[in-house]
């Protein structure tokens, strides 16, 4: 394990490779089993690389490395003076360092391990449960629930002085628990059923701006592990299609692991390059959703935050990933004819990656518009005003929304073709199952009707017996699952985001094991929708002043219009195609 780290950490300053690349890889570390040990070993080698060295040449011990020692002497080091203040001595480096144990931690007294801690947030699967029997069961295991203030600073204080068996409604997203840094859920049997699920707050936030249409194909381009995706399913709720798509073979695994342990019957999943565009059954051409999650530096994940790079090597590596990103973006934008909304996201924190990535689309192709976020979420941070694209895109900081560092862009097709394929239309007579939220009550859900009947005819899923069948390209093997989407200091979860191969992603965690199969949950529950503002033919109604929710802004961008929201409740107003009845 130490050698393990010790290469790890060097090929980090050495050669720029990332982090979690090297976690989630067995080509660097095979046992999956130490990732948690390692991650910390390589972490605080990396963040107090100048006091460790000042240790050994202080020690003596300088003197007894060669050239080639000093990685593994460093990571042994970080052992004995923050971690478990021992080791086995296997091998002759190994008998040095230890040699000077006492030594070590006299002089190292002083130093700390830094705890950052972030809330630990739970969604509630919706397509499982609901929010009532899900209070219920927390209640039972003692848990006590406080009331979410209706104030966003009021929440930030409130939540900052969480106590462990205390956990609140989230302010933004609806179905989102948020608990103690410290609370653990290893075993919790809510977890492992699929009911609950470990996701971070950030990463909750970008279903609900892509809000897809039950009905409507939707595709994720980089979807491993899964966790974006089983978030849209809840808002198709099994009534549409996810295309599925990622190139590791670890992580094409892991996805089909969750599919399969929650029964997750519309996704349908790939193992192929994201340029790629066979899609089985499925036309590209009638994809109306994209969620675009590229490789990226994990630079806004918590134990990732404030990490430093060498200069040089990280400059490298950030320009390699700018491109990358920017090729996929540009694919997403260019290549999907009836793409209706298209969201950009990354768990980064650089403008390499987040703001002069979506600079380079200011006057998105092909009537895209780059869309206002800065009111969709009532009071989160938005990018670099320095960059026109900047207050138009969310960024949460670790510091502010006490979330991973997070940055989210949307694109938006003022006048989107219709879907190209006969096979997919909708039936008049169909009812499907809408997530609203209650006002005055933060994360409760209703299901709504929506009339198909003057819906266009080609704007929806296949028949069930096409979609029953497994359109997979799997050439991965079984592995451990990763959620990227839940980071906490907790030995049982494993570190988010990391850069891959094209089409996959960083690594996070989740414990989720088992699915069953209803959807009952939401038709159960008693609250009122949320309203989307619809006047004839499907166009946004227009304000007093002038302004229309969706109209087209300057300089290729898309404003939205405000309304007074409450906790929990997501807030916008923006146009949607023909025949939907306002829900």
């Amino acid at each position: 394990m130490y050698t393990s780290a010790a290469i790890i950490a060097e090929n980090c300053v050495e050669k720029g490779l990332g982090l979690k690349y090297q976690l989630y890889n067995r080509e660097y570390l095979k046992d999956k089993q130490n990732v948690a040990s390692v991650s910390f070993l390589v972490q605080n080698c990396l963040k107090r690389k100048a006091e460790i060295d000042d240790l050994i040449k202080n020690t003596g011990l300088f003197q007894m490395l060669t050239k080639n020692d000093i990685w593994l002497a460093r990571i042994l080091v970080v052992e004995l003076v923050l971690g478990r203040k021992s080791f086995k001595c296997t091998d002759k480096i190994s008998k040095i360092v230890y040699k000077y144990k006492k030594r070590l931690r006299e002089l190292g007294s002083g130093m700390k391990v830094e705890n950052k801690a972030i809330p630990r947030y739970v969604r509630i699967n919706l397509l499982k449960t609901n929010l009532e029997p899900a209070l219920s069961q927390l209640k039972e295991k003692g848990f006590l629930q406080l009331e979410t203030p209706k104030e966003l600073n009021g929440f930030y204080e409130k939540l900052k002085n969480l106590k462990e068996k205390e956990f609140m409604l989230d302010f933004h997203v609806p179905a989102l628990l948020v608990f103690h840094p410290k609370t653990k859920f290893f075993n919790f049997e809510w977890v492992l059923n699929g009911s609950f699920i470990l996701q971070d707050k950030s990463s909750c936030m970008v279903s609900p701006l892509l809000s897809p249409h039950p009905g409507s194909l939707t595709l994720d381009m980089c979807a491993a592990p899964g966790y974006k995706t089983l978030h849209l399913a809840t808002y198709l709720q099994n009534v549409g299609d996810i295309i599925c798509v990622d190139r590791s073979k670890d992580r094409f695994a892991n996805l089909l692991k969750l599919k399969k342990a929650l029964d997750l019957t519309n996704v349908h999943c790939f193992n192929q390059d994201a340029f790629d565009d066979n899609f089985g059954s499925f036309n590209k051409n009638d994809i109306s959703y994209i969620i675009l999650d590229p490789p990226c530096s994990g630079s806004g994940i918590v134990k990732n935050y404030d990490y430093e790079e060498s200069p040089t090597n990280n400059s490298k590596r950030l320009n390699s990933l700018h491109n990358l990103q920017s090729k996929l973006l540009r694919r997403a934008l260019t290549d999907f004819p009836s793409a209706r909304r298209v969201v950009y996201s990354t768990c980064s924190l650089t403008v390499e990656e987040d703001e002069e990535v979506i600079e380079e689309f200011i006057q998105p192709p092909n009537g895209f518009t780059l869309v206002n976020l800065s009111s969709f979420y009532y009071g989160v941070s938005t990018g670099d005003p320095k960059y026109k694209c900047g207050t138009f895109c969310i960024k949460m900081r670790p510091d502010r929304e006490l979330t991973n560092g997070f940055f989210i862009a949307m694109f938006e097709r003022i006048n989107p073709k219709e879907s190209v394929s006969p096979k997919r239309n909708i039936h008049d007579s169909h009812e499907i199952i809408s997530i609203g939220t209650d006002e005055n009550n933060p994360g409760s859900f209703k299901k709504a009707k929506i009339d198909y009947k003057d819906a266009n005819k080609k704007e929806t899923l296949d028949s069930q017996n096409e979609s029953s069948g497994e359109d997979f390209k799997h050439n991965g093997t079984e592995g451990e699952r990763e959620s990227r989407d839940d980071v906490s200091n907790e030995s049982e979860e494993e570190v988010e985001n990391d850069t891959d191969s094209t089409g996959s992603k960083s690594d996070n965690q989740g414990d989720n094991n088992d699915k069953n199969d209803t959807c009952e949950n939401i038709k159960n529950s008693t609250s009122s929708p949320q309203k989307y503002n619809m006047s004839k033919g499907g166009q946004p109604e227009v304000s007093s002043n002038g302004d229309a929710g969706t109209s087209g802004g300057t300089n290729g961008f898309h404003q939205t219009g405000e309304e007074k929201r409450r906790p929990g409740q997501f807030v916008r107003k923006r146009k949607y195609f023909k025949g939907f009845k306002s829900f």
